[in-house]
């Protein structure tokens, strides 16, 4: 269907009666200088652009979380005695069988309905927040006898004296009056009963009169007559399409992500039917939590809101797929009741991998962590930290499985088919079923576990590559991964495998070419700290490794030999240092 009209009036009439806000719709922002000027733009018959609604169907409209127009606005929520008065409340819209959500528009309307219904509340300066007597309710009023032909000096530059005001009192050249009142004048008979009770009322001069009677008719004008809302009503179901609409006809803000609208859908959704004490702000706590898995435990990681909300679904026996028709009113109740169980099982998964070594610098995928996040989902009372056999075998058993799914990149592609799976077999175990998994995984065509093949793959491994940076930590003994910065180094310098400069050394086009395949790969990295790697900068090997301590072979695996540590050698090195990698990764998974 194409765009519709309607005036102003009906539009706020139809403000919390027919038109709701959805949950993923921002909290009311303007201040009362932007309120004026939509007022005062409206006056002077400018555009103020179209709107966008949102037809939910009868049987969709349980679930989702719809909000109301605010009414009577406070301004800051945080120190103002009256905060609920800042947000919008959800509502059941009970009885309403037409619902309209504002998916474009909400700023723009919430004005209309708090000029014409409602009411604006704002600290006075130099009052403290605390102080009732400091937050003055106002209104929105229009000066009848202001000059519309005259522009307000300014930033504001106004035609038309729109303000919010307290009880105002009229004086010499202003008769102030509250914009809400044309919406009681029915007719054009209404509207000129009323100018002549103004002019009866003042002793007014004959410009004055002229001047109530241009701006009073103007306001009915634009308010009763005009259809000035022109809107286009989307009536497609499908919340994925509707929030991609949504964040294209925002896209002129703050960017939306998927996460930051489930995350509106669940403040919605938490704080529905709940006491203002015990009211859960989905928003503060998931956000809250991913800080803490990032920045507060004993290494550094790099998690988003996306991987906490996904393994919510899995945790919860959800769907497993990332999409908003999943997180239904019913579902995310489900894991408002799990909530407190889902962060303990994450955090204590995050705390194991990074006991492995892994953090922000080579977790090639979070959703590895998921499958060993629900295990303690399902086994809140395990333990595997100690030194009893079974603790250590089990340990040691999650590490080769999860290692082995980062290097394998088992769950790249269909992630959510390996979720799914590992899933299952994981569920009524109470120790960690690998091979279980593992079967399951192989039928789908994946690669699991550790074997020769692994191994060759990881000798292949190149610079630059989270997968490398994995691989390469596997060969060191160090527990402060996520606290040390660590760079990737090439052992023989990369500056020295440029084309012409092998081509001085007068090597055969054939070798050539085989040190520019092999000089990336992982037989010829290492990690150095920062300072480390600012040392070493382009130095020959040969003349780097002197300078270190005698211990240095041993820690990057680097084969014994001075013979070896000439350029003319490189590929004779890199073939005796890839054995003592292969070694060491056949010693970690044995």
């Amino acid at each position: 269907m194409g765009y519709s009209t309607e005036s102003i009036a009906e539009a706020v009439e139809n403000i919390n009666s027919k038109y709701y806000l959805p949950a993923i719709q921002r909290e009311f922002v303007w201040d009362e200088d932007q309120i004026v000027k939509l007022f005062d733009s409206l006056m002077r018959s400018y555009p103020i652009g179209s709107f966008l609604f949102w037809k939910v169907n009868e049987e969709n409209k349980e679930e989702y979380v719809k909000y109301q127009f605010i009414q009577n606005y406070t301004t800051n929520r945080k120190h103002t005695p009256h905060p609920a008065l800042h947000r919008n409340q959800t509502t059941d819209a009970n009885g309403q069988s037409d619902i309209r959500l504002v998916l474009d528009g909400q700023q723009r309307l919430s004005s209309l309905f708090i000029g014409l219904k409602g009411s604006y509340t704002s600290k006075e300066k130099w009052k403290r927040y605390d102080n009732e007597d400091a937050w003055k309710k106002k209104k929105l009023y229009l000066n009848l006898l202001s000059n519309p032909d005259e522009t307000t000096e300014g930033e504001m530059r106004l035609q038309y004296e729109f303000e919010f005001k307290k009880d105002p009192e009229n004086s010499e050249g202003e008769y102030w009056y509250r914009v809400g009142k044309i919406l009681g004048l029915e007719n054009d008979k209404q509207k000129h009963k009323e100018v002549n009770r103004i002019k009866e009322s003042e002793d007014l001069s004959s410009d004055e009169e002229f001047y109530v009677q241009s701006n009073l008719s103007q306001l009915y004008d634009i308010i009763k007559k005009q259809e000035i809302i022109n809107y286009y009503t989307e009536k497609e179901q499908d919340m994925e399409k509707v929030l991609d609409i949504f964040i294209r006809t925002n896209d002129g803000g703050t960017q939306l992500t998927k996460s930051d609208l489930l995350l509106s859908m669940a403040v919605g959704n938490w704080a529905k039917g709940s006491d203002s004490e015990d009211e859960i702000n989905a928003r503060e706590e998931i956000t809250n939590f991913v800080d803490r898995i990032n920045n507060k435990l004993d290494e550094d990681n790099d998690f988003d809101k996306d991987f906490v909300l996904k393994s919510s679904l899995v945790l919860s026996e959800l769907p497993v797929r990332y999409k908003v028709d999943n997180f239904t009113a019913t579902n995310l109740e489900k894991i408002k009741a799990n909530w407190n169980d889902i962060k303990e099982a994450i955090e204590k998964a995050v705390k194991l991998v990074n006991s492995f070594g892994v953090d922000s610098n080579n977790l090639t995928s979070q959703n590895a962590l998921i499958p060993i996040a629900y295990f303690y989902m399902k086994n809140p009372s395990v333990e595997l930290y100690g030194e009893s056999v079974e603790k250590t075998e089990t340990r040691k058993k999650i590490q080769k499985w999860f290692l082995s799914s980062l290097l394998n990149g088992t769950f790249g592609g269909q992630s959510d088919t390996v979720l799914r799976d590992a899933r299952e077999a994981i569920k009524g175990n109470s120790q960690f079923p690998v091979e279980k998994i593992n079967s399951k995984l192989r039928g789908r065509g994946k690669t699991v576990g550790f074997n020769e093949e692994i191994v060759e793959n990881i000798l292949e491994f190149e610079y630059g590559k989270k997968r490398t940076f994995l691989a390469l930590t596997l060969l060191y003994d160090r527990t402060d991964w996520g606290h040390i910065s660590y760079h990737t180094d090439h052992i023989f310098p990369d500056s020295k495998f440029e084309e012409e400069k092998l081509r001085e050394r007068g090597y055969s086009e054939e070798k050539i070419e085989k040190y520019l395949e092999n000089y990336e790969q992982i037989g010829n990295l290492q990690l150095l700290t920062e300072n480390e790697n600012t040392t070493k900068n382009d130095q020959e090997f040969g003349e780097w490794i002197k300078t270190q301590s005698e211990k240095s072979p041993e820690k990057h695996l680097i084969p014994t030999g001075e013979s070896l540590q000439e350029f003319d050698q490189f590929l004779k090195f890199k073939k005796e240092r890839e054995k003592l990698i292969e070694k060491r990764l056949r010693s970690l998974f044995s």
